[in-house]
């Protein structure tokens, strides 16, 4: 295996969500909610793509301001740019979210947006396992929050957003290179669980895995391996 290039900013994403329920504006918003179906393409059985992007509005107690998790468009490309330059002390990670966009299918990148700004993101992509390729995973990288709009809630609210949207697309199980102490309470256990491996050389409790559908990864057995993208960071 090999040293990950994978690093991640502490999302620090700890304020509590507020109820969506409790403002009828916010129903109304969260009813037009993502559709994200899965479709048949040449690429094989984890080819997917999103069909309309619409938002999923939540109130950030600790921020005080409604914020939306929407799909990102191009006119928030220079704002994702400056939002993983901001929370990372290289540029690796920008690089590596272009280099992704331009040649990998089937991404999930979603922003958090307040007042009107994006001020956080999360990417997922396809990753496979080498033991099968009937599989549906996806990887959880890069994810950003600004510096100084960090333990609020954003990266937990970009985090379950993701979540919800890779259940509805039919996604089988998530991995992420992450912290450890932060990713279990989405539901991410130890690779070890699952017999699985990274493809990089990571200190125990660092890979975790979501599985979304209840014993989607039994019997499985191997290493997941990111997209190539990820080897040049």
């Amino acid at each position: 295996m090999t040293s990950s290039p994978v690093r991640h900013t502490a999302p620090a994403a700890q304020g509590k969500l507020l109820s969506i329920g409790s403002n009828n504006m916010l129903k109304r918003m969260a009813a037009n909610n993502f559709t994200w179906t899965p479709v048949s393409h040449a690429t094989g059985p984890t080819s997917f793509t999103l069909e309309k992007a619409s938002i999923l509005p939540v109130i950030i107690s600790r921020l005080c301001s409604l914020m939306l998790i929407r799909e990102e468009t191009k006119g928030d490309l220079a704002h994702i740019e400056a939002i993983h330059l901001a929370a990372f002390p290289g540029a690796g990670e920008s690089q590596l979210v272009t280099a992704l966009r331009k040649n990998v299918k089937n991404l999930l990148s979603l922003v958090a947006v307040v007042d009107g700004r994006p001020v956080g993101h999360i990417l997922f992509s396809p990753v496979t396992l080498d033991s099968t390729t009937s599989l549906r995973l996806m990887g959880l990288a890069p994810m950003a929050v600004l510096p100084e709009l960090q333990s609020k809630g954003i990266g937990s609210a970009l985090v379950e957003a993701g979540l919800k949207l890779c259940r509805k697309a039919k996604i089988g199980a998530v991995a992420v290179l992450g912290h450890p102490e932060y990713y279990p309470k989405f539901g991410f256990e130890k690779s070890e669980k699952f017999n699985l491996n990274s493809e990089y050389d990571v200190p125990p409790g660092v890979y975790t895995i979501a599985e979304l559908e209840n014993g989607y990864l039994k019997n499985c057995s191997g290493t997941i391996s990111y997209q190539e993208e990820f080897s040049k960071l």
